[in-house]
C-alpha cells in the first residue's frame, strides 16, 4: 500500500460507493486499498475484514480506496470529487 503512486481516499458518502459518487465503475476508479499478507496496522491505520474475507485498510475507521486517476506520486485528482472523496496521507 505505501509504495503505490495512487493517493488513498476514504469514501465520505452515505452507504457504499456507487456509480454516481465514483463517476462510473467504482471497482475500476476507486478499488479498495487491500492489505498484503503480513501487513500490520499502526497509528490511526487499521485493517477491516471485508465480506469476501480480504483485509482492507482503514484510516480513523473509514475504509480506504486507491484513486486510479492518480498516475504519479503527489497526484490528488480525486480530491473533492463529488464532495465525497478526499485524500488522506497516513
Amino acid at each position: 500500500m505505501v509504495g503505490s503512486a495512487q493517493m488513498l481516499y476514504p469514501f465520505g458518502g452515505s452507504g457504499p460507493p456507487d456509480q454516481k459518487s465514483c463517476e462510473g465503475n467504482c471497482a475500476r476508479n476507486f478499488p479498495p486499498a487491500l492489505a498484503a499478507q503480513g501487513d500490520r496496522p499502526s497509528g490511526e491505520l487499521s485493517l477491516v475484514r471485508t465480506a469476501n474475507g480480504a483485509s482492507q485498510w482503514a484510516y480513523k475507521g473509514e475504509l480506504l480506496y486507491h484513486g486510479l486517476m492518480d498516475k504519479k506520486p503527489g497526484d490528488r485528482h480525486g480530491d473533492g470529487l463529488n464532495q465525497v472523496w478526499h485524500t488522506v496521507q497516513p
